[in-house]
């Protein structure tokens, strides 16, 4: 069986893995969640609630007169998104052999366009404390680094960031 699109829905998720805490007592930690994926040479993440869709690659339509960092636009189950190219923005190699290619699809936030960028693999959910990020000097994209242990550190991408690259009116909401 061939899974064509997996939807992320924070409330089923949020009740699957989480017990139901006790809202009178303090939280034990300020940990948040983060979906991780590999755009050439680098890993990367976003925050896991910023994702609505992880979906093959799909069939992109594209726009004429269109920024060169805009590769078109493509449907996701009933939506269309604008599907942008964070590959060159962030001077990515191309994939190689071994990628698994996804489409992402962030989260619309108001009357915001719907935003989608192709990655060549998507890793895992991890958890951490937001505080625990190093600011990272990676151009206006990358808001920070987190090592976690990890021999490869994962950059952390802001998904206003990613909204200002078509619309530049996002980037106040960061």
């Amino acid at each position: 069986m061939t899974l064509e699109t997996v939807s992320i829905s924070p409330e089923r998720h949020e009740a699957a893995s989480h017990p139901v805490s006790d809202p009178t007592k303090p939280a034990a930690s300020s940990l948040s969640r983060f979906l991780s994926f590999v755009i050439g040479g680098g890993r990367y993440c976003v925050p896991a609630d910023a994702v609505v869709e992880v979906s093959h690659p799909l069939d992109l339509a594209r726009l004429p007169k269109s920024p060169a960092d805009v590769l078109g636009v493509a449907s996701f189950t009933g939506e269309i998104a604008l599907v942008v190219d964070l590959r060159s923005l962030l001077s990515e190699s191309r994939p190689g052999p071994e990628s698994k290619p996804k489409m992402l699809r962030l989260a619309a936030v108001g009357e915001e366009t719907n935003i989608a960028f192709p990655v060549d693999a998507v890793g895992e959910v991890f958890s951490a404390d937001a505080a625990s990020f190093v600011p990272a000097g990676g151009g206006k994209l990358v808001a920070g680094t987190f090592s976690g242990g990890s021999p490869q550190a994962v950059s952390l991408l802001l998904p206003n960031a990613i909204r200002s690259i078509v619309d530049p009116r996002s980037a106040s909401l960061s």
